[in-house]
Parts: C-alpha cells; structure tokens; sequence
C-alpha cells in the first residue's frame, strides 16, 4: 500500500516551479524563492489561462524600468499572491479581465504599480506600492477594490471604484491557508516516511 501512495506523494512534494523564457503561467503555480532578472525572460510573466494562481512566494522579480512584470490579458478568475515587482514601467498589467484578485503585493519603484483596462471585479488587496508615478491607473474600468495597506488612494479611479476599503477576501484566504497547515505538515511527515523507507 505504502509503495501505491508513494508517487502522489512525490508528485505532492514538488513545492516550486521556476521561471524560465517564455513565462507562461498556464496553471496554478508557485514560484521557488529567487531572484528573477529581464534577460531570462524579457517579455515579463504572462498568464495565459483562467482559473489559476500564480503565487510568487518569496520571489522577486526585477526589470529595467521598461515592460511589464506580470501581464493578465483576457483572462476570468486569476489570483496573484505574495509577489514583489520592482523597476518595472508596469508592475502588473490587467487588461480585459474579470476576477481578478492581487493579495500581499510588494510593488516597488515601477513608473505605475498596477495598470486595469477594460476589466470588472479586480481587487488590489493588503498590498504595499511604492510607485514613481502612481500605484493604480484604472482606464474604462469600474466595480474595482484597491486596498493598500501604506496609502490612502484618491482621485478619479475613485470615483467607479472602491478605494480605501479591504473586502475581507484576504482575512478569508488566510484563514484558508491555516487550515491548510496541517495537511501540509502531515504530507511532509509522510514523504519524510516514504523517503527513508525507500532509500534507506
């Protein structure tokens, strides 16, 4: 029985994806901790499917003050967690979406932290900006949520959008990864197992 469990087990174990050229994020995914760099993948990360989460982990990715960290184009129910973007143009691009949730963004020094176009339903939460220009642009964009947690937004992004004000998505999704914990632990206890059983 131990040696039928043993591949879910494995396949459980592999925590990490790394990015390489194209990045493509085609499904859920979470990014090992490293530093990310435009010459290995100058065009940015681009998530090219729906219903998926790109989690950055501890990652970090860098630009060179031009192009566009993360790109989410005609896409329906993306989440980006834990992502920190630095020296970007854009640090995320948002374009004719909906359901699209940024939880715990660090976003520093690009011109613009998050640009939405043409996109419904997106919700900037519990999220730190330190922008050149502005944290959030919203253009033909309405029903948006931007909570940063080191500023106050205002202006006319505002004016068809909630600003200022968390939804509680990100206490829920928390409260998710707890419980989470302790499968987790539990599937590390048990590959630790299986590891020693079959190598010795």
């Amino acid at each position: 029985m131990l040696i039928l469990l043993a591949p879910a087990v494995l396949s459980a174990s592999r925590t990490c994806s790394r990015l390489t050229d194209p990045a493509l994020v085609d499904q859920s995914i979470r990014l090992c901790s490293d530093n990310y760099y435009p010459y290995d993948y100058p065009e940015g990360v681009r998530v090219t499917a729906d219903n998926v989460v790109f989690d950055c982990g501890s990652a970090v990715l860098h630009g060179k003050f031009k192009n566009t960290g993360v790109v989410i184009e005609n896409r329906k129910n993306v989440h980006v967690r834990n992502c920190q973007i630095a020296n970007y143009e854009t640090g995320i691009r948002i374009k004719n979406s909906a359901n699209v949730t940024i939880f715990n963004a660090n976003l520093v020094r690009n011109y613009i932290g998050i640009l939405i176009v043409d996109s419904t339903g997106v919700v900037i939460e519990q999220s730190t900006d330190i922008s050149i220009k502005r944290p959030v642009q919203a253009l033909n964009s309405r029903g948006n949520t931007f909570h940063y947690v080191n500023k106050k937004l205002e202006g006319d992004q505002c004016r068809l959008n909630q600003c200022n004000t968390p939804t509680g998505m990100f206490a829920v999704e928390q409260a998710a990864v707890k419980e989470d914990a302790p499968k987790k632990a539990l599937r590390r206890v048990l590959m630790d197992s299986i590891r020693k059983w079959l190598f010795g």
